[in-house]
């Protein structure tokens, strides 16, 4: 688990992350099942975003705890490694789609359904205990 979040934390945060197996090298692949599991989930989470267009923008994030990936007015991505609640400042006169994704469910996780905000200071708060991603993306009328 604190490996989990330690890569969804760089991953949000603009950075990579590489899973190395160590000694002894001679145990059974299910030995991480969990761990590839879990990474497949934030490939899936990455994957509904335009990742390489985002950058690093926690300065939007005005309160709670939260790591955030943005491509201002377009897309954003936060990370909330403790769950909670966080305020953040999304570019103003646009409609926004938000979904939650449970980081635990791993690859075969999906979006929660989530809800329609506008643009300006936006408070969220995670839909259950333990640390949650957030997607949120400009309606574009679709």
């Amino acid at each position: 688990e604190h490996d989990r979040r330690a890569w969804w934390s760089a991953y949000l945060g603009g950075g990579v992350w590489e899973a190395h197996v160590l000694e002894p090298y001679d145990r059974p692949m299910t030995a991480w099942e969990t761990t590839w599991n879990e990474l497949g989930g934030t490939r899936a989470f990455m994957e509904s975003l335009p990742f390489w267009e985002m950058g690093p923008h926690n300065e939007l994030v005005r309160e709670g705890q939260a790591f955030c990936l943005a491509k201002p007015g377009e897309a954003y991505a936060l990370y909330l490694p403790a769950g909670g609640a966080v305020t953040l400042e999304l570019k103003p006169g646009v409609a926004y789609r938000c979904a939650w994704w449970n980081p635990s469910n791993g690859k075969d996780g999906e979006f929660h359904p989530g809800s329609t905000v506008s643009g300006g200071a936006q408070k969220f708060a995670a839909p259950g205990d333990g640390d949650w991603a957030l997607r949120i993306v400009a309606n574009n009328g679709e």
